[in-house]
C-alpha cells in the first residue's frame, strides 16, 4: 500500500540559539541529547553546549572537548560519549565529569544503541565501543560498496546496516557474519531508486528515511507503506534523522542544495490514520531531531540556525486544510477556509459547506454553531445547516442569549439564540456602527456620530467617557469588567459607573515604557487579563489596582510559532495557535512556565551597601543599576521580571517589565526612602534604600574642607618630590661611579696596547694608537654626563675601539670584526647607554682572538625584533684547544650593574636586560632594549 500526503508549506521562520558555553552563536548544530535530569547536551561545530550548565561538573567536559566540531553525544551506563570530527570519541563520567578514556575512530558519524550495546558508525564501518576495547562489527573496506555507513537498525531479530549507495543494505543475525539483504527492505529501496539515509525501529515497525522527502514504514516482511510530500523538489530534500515517542515518529528534513530549507514531518505510528501525517512550521535545514520526554518537547538541530526547542509535544491537532480562522471552545475546535467549515470533536473532523465565504463563527455547543458568512447568517444544528437571514451583516457579536448583528450603514439587530427569533432595529440611534465589543454579558457599540451605547438584553443605554474617548475603529477592547482604550502606545483603563452611565478612567499606561527596548508582537485580552507576546514568551498581566496598574500573573514560552503571522486563541487554561496545517495547544502549566524553578536574584556586586533586603543609602544625584538574574526556560529563553519603584508615600514612581540579565537603571532620585519590588508571577523580592541629601551644604565648610585637603595634598606632593629628587641624585651618583670605574679600566687596557706597539718598535702605529686613544677619551668626556647617546654614535665609538684593538696584533687578519644591522633599524632613533658596547667587544677579543693563532670572527648584530624591541648581540668563536686565562669579568659585571640602575631610574621609558650564553663553539653576550614609552602603539 502506498500513500502520498500533500501539505501546504508555512512561511519561513528564523530560529536562533546562542551557545551557552561561549556566548557566541553556534549556527551549526548536529544533535541534541537529553540526560535523565533533563539537561540538554548539544553537539555543535564550536564544541558542546550544555543547558542548563552545572559548572562544577560540565565545565571540565566542555573545556576538554574544546572548540572542535562535535557530531554526536550519547549517555550509556553512567558515561558520556562525545564523538568529534577529528576522529576522537571522548568518554567522561556522567556524575563527576571526570575524563575516562579516548577512543580513536576515524571519520566518525553517529552513535547508535541496539540491544544494550553502544555502537559508533562512520566511514570506516561499525564498532562496539561500550566495551573496554572497541570491537569492530563491520569494516567498510571488506564490503562490496566500501561506502560510508549511514545508519544501523535492529528489526525482526536481525541487524540492518545502510551504506551510502543505491540499495546498499547489509544484514546479520549476530553482527559478525554480514551478507547482502534480499528482503522487502532492499526491494523497496531499489524500487524507489533512492538512497536510505536514516533508520529507526518504533513499536516493532521499521522506519527508513530517504532522499526526495520520502520515508518508508515496514510493518512485517510483506507490508510496507511509502510516504512523500509531493510539493518538495525531487531528490534535494532528504530525511537525515528520525526519533519517536509512544505514538508519533518525527523525521528531520533538509535540502542539501539550499541549507535555508528544511522542516519536520510528523507521522502517527498507527497506519490506519496515515492521513494524520502533517508538517511542523518550516525551519532551516534540520540535521538532527530529538524527542525530549523530560521537558516535554522536541529539539531540532539546524546546519544554519543552531538548535530550537518546540514545547508541549503531543498536543498538536492536524487540520484537514489550512484554515483562515478558527475558534476553540469547550474542547471543541471550529475552523474555516473560504466556504468550508470544519468541526473537531473527539479525534475526528466533520466538514460542512455554505454557499459563500465564511467571515466568523460563534460556538454555542457541539450541536449549535452560528456561521457569519459574507452573504447571510447560517445555523449549524445537528449536522444540518439552515439559512437564518440572507442579509449582509458587517459585525456580529455573541453575548449571553443574543447574537447582535449590524447591517452595513444601518441598524443593529438581535437574534435570540434560544428560539432563533429576529429583533430588527433594536434602537433608532444605533446605526452607522463602527464596531461592537462584548464585555461580560453586555455589548458596547460605537457609532459613527452618536457616540457609545451599552446593550444588555436589548436594553440600550448611551454612555460617556470622562477621558478622551476612542475615535477610530477597533481601538478599544475589554478585560474582565474593564474597558481598555488604545491611543497609540498609551493604554487608558476605564471602569463603568452604572449610576452615572459613564466610563471613568482609573489609570493610563504607556506600553513602550512598560516594556523598554522590547518589540511587542501582539496584544490580546480576555476575561483573565491582558496578554502580551514578545520574544517567544507570552506574558499574562492583570489589573492590580488604580494606583499600580498592571502586574505580571504568569509567563509562558510559546516559541516563534506564535508570532504575528499566526492566529492565536486564548482560553483560561491555555492557548491555541494556528500554524500551517495544524493547531497547537499549549497549556498554562509548569511545563512551559519559567518561574517555577527558582526565585529572583539580583546582582548587586557593584554596590556593597546592598547586603540584605534592607539596603543602605545612596546620595542624591547618584545613578546606579540592578542586574536581574531570573530562572530560565529549558529552551534557553529568558524569563521576565516586573519592577516597581515606590516612594515613602506609596506613590508609584516607575513600573517596567524587564527580561533576564537586563540592567535596571535608577537616575536622579530626590531625597527620601524608596522600595523596589521585583515580581515574576511566582516569587517576589523587595529592596529598600534611602536617598540622602548631601551632608554638607554650607559654603564655608566646603571652603575649609577644600583648603585642608589642598594643604594636605601640597605637603604630600612636596614631600614626594623631595624624595624623588633625593632618589634621583643617588642613582645619578651610582651611575657616575660606574662610569668612573669603566674609564680607568678601558685606559689601562689601551695603554697595554700602546706599550706592546712600542716594545715591537712600531712607533708609527703607537702614535696612531695614541691619537685614536685621545679621540676616544674626548668622546668619553663628551658623553660622561649623559645617560644615553644615539645608537649611531655608539656604533662609531665601537668601530674606533676595535680598530685600536686590531693594532695589538701583527696581522689584522687575526680576527674579523663584522657589523650586521637590521634594514628596518634607524640607528639615530634609538638611544643606548654610552660605552655599553666596549666591555662586550673587549671580552670577545680577549676570549676569542687572543686565544687562537688562526683567524677568528667577532660579530656585532643589531636586530629589530619588533618596533619596540632591540637586540644587540656580540658573538665570538671559542678555541677549546687553548685554555683561557682566568679573568675578573669586571667589564661584564659593571655593564650588568649599570643596566640595572638605568632600569630603576627610567622604569617607564626603557627595560634593559643582559644575557650571556655559552656553547662549545661560541660565546654570546646580548643586550635587549625594550621601549616602554611606545609599547601601547604596537601591542
Amino acid at each position: 500500500m502506498n500513500l502520498c500526503a500533500f501539505a501546504q508549506t508555512p512561511s519561513f521562520q528564523d530560529y536562533n540559539f546562542f551557545d551557552n558555553r561561549s556566548g557566541l552563536p553556534s549556527h551549526i548544530t548536529r544533535k541534541t541529547r537529553i540526560d535523565q535530569k533533563g539537561t540538554a547536551w548539544i553537539a555543535t561545530d564550536a564544541g558542546i553546549s550544555v543547558i542548563p550548565e552545572n559548572p562544577s561538573i560540565h565545565r571540565s567536559i566542555i573545556n576538554r572537548v574544546g572548540s572542535v566540531p562535535v557530531w554526536d553525544i550519547y549517555f550509556h551506563q553512567n558515561l558520556i560519549y562525545i564523538g568529534t570530527l577529528d576522529s576522537q570519541i571522548l568518554v567522561f563520567d556522567q556524575i563527576s565529569g571526570r575524563f575516562r578514556r579516548k577512543i580513536i575512530f576515524e571519520r566518525f558519524r553517529k552513535f547508535r544503541e541496539l540491544n544494550g550495546k553502544l555502537f559508533a558508525l562512520g566511514a570506516k564501518g561499525i564498532a562496539e565501543i561500550s566495551l573496554k576495547q572497541p570491537n569492530w562489527w563491520l569494516q567498510t573496506k571488506n564490503t562490496t560498496s566500501k561506502a560510508t555507513v549511514l545508519d544501523m537498525a535492529f528489526w525482526k531479530n536481525q541487524y540492518f546496516v545502510f551504506q551510502y549507495g543505491h540499495g546498499c543494505v547489509l544484514t546479520s543475525k549476530n553482527g559478525h557474519h554480514w551478507h547482502q539483504d534480499n528482503s522487502i527492505i532492499t526491494h523497496e529501496i531499489i524500487k524507489s531508486g533512492l538512497i536510505a539515509i536514516s533508520a529507526k525501529t518504533v513499536n516493532h515497525q521499521l522506519y527508513i528515511g530517504m532522499e526526495s522527502n520520502q520515508f518508508k514504514a515496514f510493518y512485517d516482511w510483506k507490508t510496507c507503506d511509502s510516504f512523500v510530500y509531493a510539493q518538495r523538489p525531487y531528490k534535494s530534500f532528504a530525511i537525515w534523522d528520525i526519533d519517536a515517542n509512544d505514538d508519533k515518529v518525527y523525521f528531520a528534513l533538509g535540502n542539501h542544495l539550499n541549507f535555508d530549507e528544511g522542516s519536520v514531518i510528523v507521522h502517527n505510528t498507527n497506519r490506519k490514520t496515515t492521513t494524520a501525517i502533517n508538517e511542523l512550521p518550516v525551519f532551516p535545514f534540520v540535521l538532527g531531531i530529538t524527542v525530549d520526554t523530560v521537558n516535554k518537547g522536541l529539539w531540532l538541530n539546524s546546519i544554519t540556525s543552531g538548535a530550537s526547542f518546540i514545547p508541549d509535544l503531543g498536543k498538536r491537532i492536524s487540520t484537514p486544510i489550512q484554515f483562515n480562522g478558527f475558534i476553540a471552545e469547550k474542547n471543541h475546535i471550529v475552523g474555516w477556509a473560504k466556504n468550508q467549515l470544519y468541526l473537531y470533536k473527539g479525534s475526528q473532523w466533520s466538514k460542512y459547506e455554505i454557499p459563500f465565504n465564511i467571515k466568523n463563527c460563534y460556538f454555542i455547543d457541539e450541536n449549535s454553531i452560528f456561521i457569519h458568512g459574507e452573504k447571510g447568517l447560517y445555523h449549524l444544528n445537528e449536522s444540518r445547516i439552515t439559512l437564518i437571514s440572507p442579509k449582509h451583516f458587517q459585525f456580529a457579536e455573541l453575548v449571553g442569549e443574543y447574537l447582535y448583528l449590524t447591517e452595513y450603514f444601518h441598524h443593529v439587530n438581535a437574534l435570540d439564540i434560544r428560539n432563533l427569533k429576529f429583533h430588527v432595529n433594536i434602537h433608532n440611534e444605533l446605526h452607522s456602527i463602527i464596531t461592537l465589543k462584548p464585555i461580560q454579558n453586555k455589548v458596547l457599540a460605537q457609532t459613527e456620530n452618536n457616540g457609545f451605547f451599552l446593550i444588555h438584553n436589548q436594553n440600550i443605554k448611551p454612555v460617556t467617557f470622562d477621558h478622551k474617548k476612542p475615535q477610530s475603529k477597533n481601538n478599544f477592547f475589554f478585560s474582565g469588567n474593564l474597558l481598555i482604550s488604545e491611543n497609540g502606545k498609551e493604554f487608558v483603563f476605564y471602569k463603568y459607573n452604572d449610576l452615572e452611565s459613564n466610563y471613568q478612567s482609573i489609570n493610563k499606561i504607556n506600553i513602550a515604557n512598560l516594556f523598554p527596548n522590547q518589540k511587542i508582537d501582539w496584544i490580546q485580552t480576555n476575561m483573565h487579563g491582558l496578554w502580551i507576546f514578545t520574544n517567544s514568551t507570552l506574558i499574562q498581566l492583570a489589573f492590580k489596582d488604580s494606583k499600580y496598574g498592571l502586574q505580571i500573573v504568569g509567563q509562558y514560552y510559546l516559541g516563534n510559532r506564535a508570532n504575528s503571522k499566526y492566529k492565536v486563541r486564548l482560553t483560561h487554561n491555555g492557548c491555541y495557535i494556528l500554524t500551517g496545517n495544524s493547531i497547537d495547544f499549549l497549556a498554562f502549566t509548569d511545563q512551559n512556565q519559567c518561574p517555577n524553578k527558582g526565585a529572583i536574584s539580583v546582582n548587586l556586586d557593584n554596590y556593597k551597601f546592598f547586603s540584605t533586603s534592607i539596603t543602605g543609602r545612596v546620595w542624591q544625584g547618584t545613578n546606579f543599576q540592578l542586574a536581574l538574574n531570573t530562572p530560565k526556560f529549558i529552551q534557553h529563553q529568558d524569563g521576565y521580571v516586573q519592577m516597581e519603584l515606590i516612594d515613602e508615600h506609596g506613590n508609584l514612581i516607575k513600573q517596567c517589565i524587564y527580561s533576564n540579565n537586563t540592567p535596571i537603571w535608577f537616575n536622579d532620585l530626590i531625597a527620601g526612602i524608596y522600595q523596589i519590588k521585583l515580581f515574576n508571577g511566582n516569587s517576589q523580592k523587595n529592596l529598600i534604600f534611602r536617598v540622602n541629601k548631601p551632608l554638607f551644604q554650607v559654603p564655608a565648610f566646603w571652603f575649609l574642607l577644600f583648603l585642608g585637603v589642598g594643604l594636605l595634598v601640597f605637603v604630600l606632593v612636596f614631600n614626594q618630590k623631595e624624595r624623588f629628587k633625593l632618589s634621583e641624585k643617588l642613582l645619578s651618583m651610582e651611575l657616575a661611579t660606574l662610569k668612573n670605574n669603566m674609564n680607568p679600566h678601558f685606559i689601562f687596557n689601551t695603554m697595554n696596547l700602546i706599550q706592546s706597539l712600542i716594545v715591537r718598535a712600531n712607533v708609527k702605529q703607537a702614535l696612531i694608537a695614541t691619537s685614536e686613544l685621545a679621540k676616544l677619551n674626548r668622546l668619553f668626556l663628551e658623553t660622561s654626563n649623559k645617560d644615553f647617546v644615539q645608537l649611531s654614535e655608539e656604533i662609531e665609538y665601537a668601530q674606533k675601539y676595535v680598530g685600536l684593538e686590531q693594532m695589538r696584533f701583527e696581522s689584522d687578519q687575526l680576527f674579523q670584526f663584522q657589523i650586521h644591522q637590521d634594514e628596518a633599524l634607524d640607528a639615530k632613533s634609538w638611544y643606548v647607554p654610552p660605552l655599553i658596547l666596549q666591555p662586550l667587544l673587549e671580552n670577545a677579543i680577549k676570549h676569542g682572538a687572543l686565544m687562537t693563532n688562526t683567524s677568528t670572527n667577532i660579530n656585532l648584530n643589531l636586530d629589530l625584533a619588533s618596533p619596540h624591541l632591540l637586540l644587540i648581540t656580540v658573538r665570538n668563536e671559542i678555541n677549546r684547544k687553548r685554555k683561557p686565562k682566568p679573568g675578573t669579568q669586571i667589564g661584564l659585571k659593571l655593564v650588568r650593574e649599570r643596566l640595572n640602575l638605568l632600569n630603576r631610574k627610567y622604569p617607564h621609558l626603557f627595560q634593559f636586560n643582559l644575557n650571556i650564553e655559552t656553547s662549545p663553539f661560541f660565546f654570546t653576550v646580548s643586550i635587549s632594549i625594550k621601549r616602554l614609552d611606545q609599547q601601547w602603539i604596537y601591542e
